[in-house]
């Protein structure tokens, strides 16, 4: 096994790695994650991790399909609501799965930028 093989898969566990590679596309909380998707990813990818972003993080499609005359908002819809019930774990799998053959180095350039597990504390 080669030492970039042996890093790669000693790396974060779920669900550290998938906020990690969602942190790496994008998803860090910015204003339009899915403009910075774009310029990394083909559309149709950038679409399949977003909606699988929307799955591991909010669970199946709970919001009323927008008019199909919102091309952008419409597709975005129709693809996360295709997920149906997938689980949350297995959106997490796919949406790394999916990363890691589009983008194979991204672990490396991403835990060159320490990436820390995002923990709600209360600061005095």
């Amino acid at each position: 096994m080669s030492m970039a093989m042996a890093r790669a898969s000693s790396g974060l566990q779920y669900p550290e790695r998938f906020y990690a590679a969602a942190s790496y596309v994008g998803f860090d909380g910015s204003n339009s994650p899915t403009k910075s998707l774009t310029s990394k990813f083909p559309k149709s990818t950038a679409l399949l991790l977003y909606s699988l972003y929307q799955q591991a993080s909010v669970g199946p499609c709970n919001i009323p399909e927008p008019s199909s005359w919102k091309i952008v908002e419409h597709s975005k819809w129709a693809s996360w609501n295709q997920l149906g019930n997938m689980s949350s774990t297995e959106a997490m799998r796919l949406f790394v799965k999916i990363l890691e053959e589009e983008d194979p180095g991204w672990y490396s350039r991403a835990s060159n930028s320490v990436v820390e597990p995002v923990i709600d504390v209360q600061m005095n």
